[in-house]
C-alpha cells in the first residue's frame, strides 16, 4: 500500500502547528495563497534590485500579466527541498536565466512563507 502526505483539512494551513518537513514541503508546493503574495510583492518591486533590469515574470509579450498569471508563472521556477544534514530546515530555489532575479524570487518565496506562517 502507498502513502502519501495528508495536509490536515483546514481554513488556514499556515495556522497548523508541529508539522513535517515533509508537509511543509508539500504546503510550500500546493499554496496558491503563498504565490499570489510573491507575484504581488514582485509587482511592487517591479525591478532586480542587483541591476535596476525589469523582472522577467511580470510582462508577457504585449503587456503586463495579471497576479494570477504571474502566481502561476513563478511556481514554475521555484523548488522546494529538505536542507542536507538538518531535520527541519528547507531550501528554497529558484531558476531564471538572470542570476538577480533567481536570487529575489527565491528571497521573497521565503520571507512570503515566513509572514504567512507567523501571521497564522
Amino acid at each position: 500500500m502507498a502513502t502519501t502526505d495528508m495536509l490536515p483539512a483546514t481554513d488556514n494551513l499556515f495556522a497548523q502547528a508541529n508539522r513535517s518537513v515533509s508537509e511543509e514541503l508539500l504546503l510550500l508546493q500546493i499554496s496558491s495563497p503563498l504565490a499570489l503574495r510573491v507575484a504581488e510583492r514582485l509587482q511592487e518591486i517591479k525591478v532586480i534590485p542587483q541591476t535596476g533590469e525589469p523582472i522577467s515574470f511580470l510582462r508577457g509579450s504585449t503587456r503586463e500579466r495579471t497576479t494570477d498569471e504571474v502566481a502561476n508563472i513563478i511556481r514554475r521556477y521555484v523548488s522546494f527541498s529538505p536542507e542536507r544534514g538538518s531535520i527541519n530546515v528547507i531550501r528554497v530555489t529558484a531558476q531564471s536565466t538572470i542570476p538577480g532575479e533567481a536570487v529575489l524570487l527565491a528571497n521573497v518565496f521565503a520571507e512570503e512563507y515566513e509572514k504567512m506562517t507567523a501571521e497564522a
